[in-house]
């Protein structure tokens, strides 16, 4: 090729925006889904052209109104036809709509949109996620498997978390070169404009009470119900303590049962999900993450933005987000007493909880706002697609 060429070829790759497919399983409320619709609305369009696959449709994503084009791959029918349906429209949908990256999310979206790339006449950048610390492993070993199998026929290994990433190495064999952690985001403007004061008045929330929340799907690996346990021991110092918990999931009735056999559903409010949590956590008095398992927790750097103060779990990478306790106190997770003791330390001395919660903001906004991830992003997808253009794969 001749230089001339060459230059020519550099040039359009760099002028070319960038056509990029995220394949999820489903869109639900939850961390994953938000930070992925959060990606797809925040990627520069001048230079990229983003779109959201899905495999099921749900009532939440009928809902959404984005920028981004979300595409129902509508997985259905009889098992064995419908897996081959599936894997032929995504495969026909990278080919027409020439996707040159595609970024899959959880297993499902990985096995069909991996067997889709690999039949496309143009194969795009294949991407894979790591978003949790396997603690899933037990209950779906075969899941695992072919996890296992498939993440070494992609390009590259996304970690949300220095935790998540080492695990995937250790468990997954994924050579260091081939995986890369950018961490979760927030948008600090969601918790700029909301004060305590007008956040409670929007939720119909008394101003006296005081408000001890958690935000987060009710299922085992958050951990609700050891808040639940630590909310007795509170409530036994503090009275008027009330405790809150944002999100839904199949624990809800366990968990419910649960407030009434240790006689505090007086104090406990279930609010159910919404797509409003960043109003909830304006109105916490202190915001607690009490998960088993985290790889980088979303809520946690929310808690950040909003300035809470904060007890979480000592799970994932959430010593390093807090600093080692500088911007939050750091508990063992499992463990209701301690858990108890660090909220009931906080409720009495506010002064210092409120200088830890500015920490905690100040943290938040110099790392991970839209800016400083999407950036990290943009360079990531820049780096891979335009090696792999090079090598000819597109041709």
């Amino acid at each position: 090729m001749s230089l001339c060429a060459f230059n020519d070829e550099v040039g359009e790759l760099a002028n070319k925006k960038i056509r990029i497919m995220f394949l999820i399983d489903e869109l639900q409320v939850g961390g994953t889904e938000k930070q992925l619709i959060f990606l797809a609305e925040s990627l520069p369009r001048e230079r990229f052209e983003p779109v959201i696959g899905v495999l099921r449709e749900t009532e939440f994503s009928r809902g959404l109104r984005l920028e981004t084009p979300i595409i129902n791959f509508n997985w259905s029918g009889f098992p064995l036809l419908k897996n081959i349906s599936l894997v032929r429209r995504i495969k026909n949908y990278l080919e027409n709509s020439n996707i040159d990256v595609l970024q899959t999310q959880f297993v499902e979206s990985e096995i069909y949109g991996s067997l889709a790339a690999l039949f496309s006449a143009k194969r795009p950048v294949l991407i894979a996620t790591r978003r949790n610390l396997y603690h899933w492993i037990k209950e779906d070993p075969l899941r695992f498997k072919i996890g296992k199998r498939l993440v070494h026929s992609a390009q590259a290994v996304l970690a949300n978390s220095y935790c998540a990433r080492d695990v995937c190495m250790e468990l997954e064999n994924v050579p260091t070169e081939k995986i890369s952690v950018i961490p979760n985001g927030v948008d600090p403007d969601l918790f700029d404009s909301l004060s305590r004061q007008m956040a409670r008045c929007k939720c119909d929330i008394g101003q006296d009470d005081l408000i001890i929340g958690v935000v987060g799907n009710l299922r085992h690996v958050k951990g609700a119900d050891v808040f639940l346990k630590a909310a007795v021991k509170v409530h036994e110092v503090i009275p008027k303590a009330r405790f809150m918990l944002v999100g839904s999931g199949p624990e809800e009735s366990e968990l419910r049962k649960l407030t009434a056999d240790m006689g505090i559903a007086d104090c406990v409010v279930f609010w159910g999900s919404t797509q409003d949590a960043n109003t909830l956590i304006a109105a916490f008095d202190i915001a607690v993450q009490p998960s088993r398992s985290e790889s980088f927790s979303n809520v946690l750097v929310e808690y950040m933005a909003a300035a809470k103060p904060i007890v979480a779990t000592r799970v994932g990478d959430a010593a390093f987000i807090l600093d080692d306790g500088q911007c939050g106190k750091l508990v063992a997770p499992e463990d209701p007493e301690e858990l108890a003791k660090e909220v009931i330390s906080l409720c009495g001395d506010m002064d210092y909880a409120s200088c830890m919660a500015q920490r905690a903001k100040t943290r938040a906004m110099q790392m991970w706002t839209t800016e400083i991830v999407v950036s990290q992003y943009v360079s990531f997808y820049e780096r891979y697609y335009s090696g792999y253009s090079k090598q000819g794969f597109h041709e």
